[in-house]
């Protein structure tokens, strides 16, 4: 691992603080502080959810209620009818803020949803002893299904800790526990996959309410597995410059957690009790956040072809490697730090031929490079025009951005950082970048971008097509 010294390649900028919490919550995100003190957004643990479900069956269901719902609704037939589906920007806009919704809303598919809602906060009134006579009648039965069933659990819910919310530090992740449950009474846990786990009186457990019709076990292991791997807990305080204050983990246990399922809508329906196995829950987890680093990762792996741009570069590199290679066997103890270095065949008659291939090249250059450090000889200035030479500086500046941004997204990150860096590129960073420096630590920060979910900043310098937002690649 290289140690990173962001100081002297990146000099910090000033951290901005106090930011709008409520524009980052509308935006489906949490604004926490990092340890580091910075104010950054935090994606949700409810984003990672959905990656590996099979939602067949789900999608199955909003498709009828879609079309129920607008067989429904004349109007919603007349508009459709009105508008092409693969039309203009007006008529998309239609279709996705009236017709779409409008006819969910005739189906009621969110009826369940908002009563789930409305249970699901009832239950806090509940654990904090409120009197179910002050509560919706209409959720009488589910509530007292769940007061019953928690009654007799040899737990306690921890009041302090009703919904409370957690970071996980090292994705940038945030979310919201329901409940946190204090063990009474030691018992054992046995899973179907053969793991048996022993709960003693004072251990911690993640609680999580579930109030939908689905049961989803695969979504909800990732949740709480998030919950439970939690670094440190956020108290949000309007009043604060930061909009709140970070607190210590609360020490649950990491490898299991226990599901209240209410079924919203039907009261008929039992109070159902789930253990979720967090061992196998967080190597999903991991699955799901790879899947998303592939994602990111994916946006950066295309580039438009061309047939000149890589030429002339090319040719360049061997004219540079030749200039290099004449003043390194001119030199004592050249010829001899040659042969032992060389890559291309004997080193005692090394010569750059004008086929050799791009990745050849790199390693003729690298070996160069060894070769003027070990006979302290001078490095030939790096050929190319004033514009190319100036195109080179603005890159090594966007480079340098690009790390600070990976410095202030946590240490995590940048230890990352420091585990990829090239070996062809040296710290601090030198005035002049050879064009296989650039694109080494290009292709390393996108590496560690993409595995932090660090979204994507400035268009590299030279990329100057306005549909082209790929940091790397090249253009014509």
């Amino acid at each position: 691992m290289t140690a990173i010294d962001v100081a002297a390649i990146a000099p910090a900028k000033p951290q901005r603080v106090g930011l709008d919490l409520t524009e980052a919550e509308e935006e489906g995100h949490y604004q926490v502080v990092t340890p580091e003190g910075a104010v950054k957004r935090h994606r949700r643990a409810s984003d990672f959810t959905g990656l590996l479900d099979d939602n067949w069956a789900l999608r199955r269901y909003e498709d009828r209620m879609l079309a129920c719902g607008v067989a429904r609704r004349r109007d919603l037939i007349a508009l459709a009818k009105a508008h092409k589906p693969d039309g203009d920007d007006d008529d998309k806009k239609a279709y996705h803020e009236i017709i779409l919704p409008q006819a969910r809303s005739a189906a009621e598919t969110d009826l369940k949803a908002n009563i789930g809602t409305a249970l699901h906060r009832n239950t806090v009134d509940v654990d904090k002893g409120a009197s179910l006579v002050a509560l919706d009648q209409e959720w009488r039965t589910h509530l007292e299904a769940y007061r019953d069933t928690m009654a007799k659990l040899p737990f306690r819910v921890v009041e302090r800790f009703i919904e409370q919310t957690v970071i996980l530090d090292g994705h940038r992740i945030a979310g919201t526990i329901d409940r946190v449950l204090e063990v009474t009474q030691a018992c054992t846990v046995t899973f179907p996959n053969g793991r048996r786990l022993e709960l003693q009186v004072g251990d911690l457990i993640v609680g999580d309410i579930k109030t939908g019709r689905w049961f989803t076990p695969l979504k909800w292991m990732i949740q709480c597995a998030v919950y439970a791997h939690h670094t440190a807990t956020w108290h949000k305080d309007k009043n604060h410059p930061q909009g709140g204050t970070r607190g210590p983990a609360i020490g649950v246990r990491a490898d299991v957690a226990l599901v209240i399922h209410l079924q919203a809508g039907d009261p008929t329906a039992p109070c159902e009790l789930h253990w979720l196995d967090l061992e196998a829950g967080y190597d999903a987890f991991l699955t799901a956040l790879e899947i998303s680093g592939h994602r990111s990762a994916a946006k950066k792996a295309t580039a438009l072809y061309t047939d000149h741009l890589p030429s002339a570069l090319h040719a360049q590199g061997i004219a540079w490697a030749r200039e290099r290679l004449a003043t390194v066997v001119a030199q004592p103890g050249g010829q001899e730090a040659l042969a032992a270095a060389w890559p291309l065949g004997d080193g005692v008659a090394a010569e750059v031929p004008g086929d050799v291939s791009p990745e050849l090249l790199v390693e003729v250059l690298e070996a160069l490079r060894g070769v003027e450090e070990a006979v302290n000889v001078r490095r030939a200035p790096q050929p190319g025009t004033p514009a190319q030479v100036d195109l080179r500086t603005s890159v090594r500046d966007w480079l340098i951005e690009r790390i600070r941004i990976v410095a202030s997204t946590g240490e995590w990150a940048l230890a990352d950082l420091g585990a990829r860096w090239p070996s062809t590129v040296p710290q601090p960073l030198p005035a002049e970048l050879a064009q296989y420096q650039i694109e080494d630590l290009a292709v390393c920060l996108d590496r560690v971008e993409a595995a932090h979910q660090i979204p994507l900043g400035a268009t590299r310098p030279g990329l100057e097509t306005p549909t082209n937002n790929r940091r790397n690649g090249q253009t014509t």
